[in-house]
């Protein structure tokens, strides 16, 4: 009797089960991707939902809910009704999302709640959506000092780095290089490196260089190349250029050739490296003194070229004297020339030279020329006024003696 209970009661078991399986049910099975993979700062993208019924039923009230996102993405908390799926059919959802700008790189989650009912029955399920924001490491040139050289110049060349991505950048390696490699001669070092460098965070790096002798003025490019990686030890090789001036290399040597009277005669010497086209040189307005020429025109002077050009210079009056505040050491000029690019270039020098005693020379020769022409004038006279003396003094006289004969 035992054995047949034992028996019916797995039957009932074993039909039941059965019943269960055979009873329709759908099964919705979900997919997410966001699109794209990789999404930049200031971009938008796509979060794909895919839903799949795999049941033998239908799924009833499907509806998809955002829940919550972490910070540094934006996405509207919609709910999204997509009715019904039939046994073996897929739909998929596609909800918009946005990235700021300002926002740095990492994985970003969005919280996602899925639900669909069949019969009187509502199953719900959450998952999420892992957004990757790839906002990548930017190594930037900023300041250059200096910005321009002269022809056959040397100098440390000093640029300021930036990193103006929002991630850390790791193993910097900056190198610098010519791209005529023939303009700039730079240290054969040409490579600077970088341990790290922070979102923001700027570096200044510095070497050695020069301009060649023979480079025509005129604006040229560096090359700077920056070779690094992120915290997710993906390499970057980026390019950056920037322009160096190379102006001309002019310069002037003035000393005295030769002092006669008040004629001065200089010996002008271009020591620079490039031509001075058009040169011209004037003897501008100075306390107590002036020169005959104003300026004096003199052409071109070559590298290594000198010229001579000669003043007449004199006082301005005669009383110039050693109290005056006239320095008496240090002559004034002025030196035009025409660079290569066409503009007019004004170079001041001074020359060390006694000025007081060429000019006290000249001033005390005025003096005495101006008494000698007083003595002059009164030699030149005296007789007449002598003269008329005379008939003043026989004019009184007579009309003294008139007045006394009367008596």
């Amino acid at each position: 009797m035992e054995k047949n209970n034992f028996l019916l009661i797995l039957v009932l078991c074993i039909f039941s089960t059965c019943i269960s399986f055979a009873q329709p049910t759908p099964i919705v099975t979900t997919n997410i991707l966001p699109n794209p993979i990789n999404t930049l700062p200031g971009s938008d993208g796509y979060i794909s939902i895919n839903l799949r019924n795999t049941g033998n039923d239908y799924a009833q009230n499907i509806k998809i809910q955002i829940i919550g996102f972490d910070s540094g993405i934006e996405i509207n908390k919609d709910d999204f009704n997509l009715g019904s799926l039939a046994p073996g059919d897929s739909t998929t959802l596609l909800i918009k999302y946005f990235v700021p700008t300002l926002t740095p790189s990492g994985l970003y989650k969005v919280k996602i709640k899925i639900e669909y009912c069949h019969q009187f029955t509502c199953k719900e399920t959450y998952q999420y959506a892992l957004i990757n924001v790839y906002n990548p490491p930017i190594i930037k040139v900023g300041l250059v000092s200096p910005s321009s050289l002269k022809v056959g110049e040397k100098a440390t060349l000093y640029l300021t780095l930036s990193n103006r991505g929002l991630s850390d950048a790791y193993n910097i390696l900056v190198s610098i290089y010519d791209p005529s490699n023939s303009i700039f001669i730079i240290d054969s070092d040409n490579k600077q490196y970088i341990q790290k460098m922070s979102p923001k965070e700027e570096k200044i790096i510095s070497m050695n260089i020069s301009t060649t002798s023979s480079v025509t003025p005129g604006t040229y490019p560096i090359l700077v190349r920056f070779e690094y990686s992120d915290a997710t030890n993906s390499k970057y090789i980026t390019n950056s250029t920037f322009g160096i001036k190379v102006a001309e290399n002019v310069d002037f040597f003035v000393s005295v050739q030769e002092i006669s009277g008040n004629l001065l005669t200089l010996t002008v010497g271009n020591i620079g490296l490039t031509t001075a086209y058009s040169v011209s040189i004037e003897v501008p307005p100075q306390k107590n003194l002036y020169s005959l020429e104003r300026s004096a025109f003199i052409g071109n002077i070559n590298p290594g070229d000198y010229t001579s050009v000669s003043f007449n210079l004199h006082p301005i009056d005669n009383t110039f004297n050693k109290t005056s505040d006239f320095n008496e050491n240090n002559l004034i000029l002025n030196i035009y020339y025409t660079n290569e690019n066409g503009e007019r270039v004004k170079v001041e020098k001074q020359i060390d030279i006694n000025l007081f005693n060429l000019l006290r020379e000249e001033s005390t020769a005025t003096s005495k020329i101006y008494q000698k022409n007083q003595k002059s004038f009164f030699q030149k006279y005296i007789n007449y006024i002598i003269g008329l003396v005379l008939i003043i003094l026989v004019f009184v006289f007579l009309k003294i003696g008139k007045k006394g004969r009367k008596k």
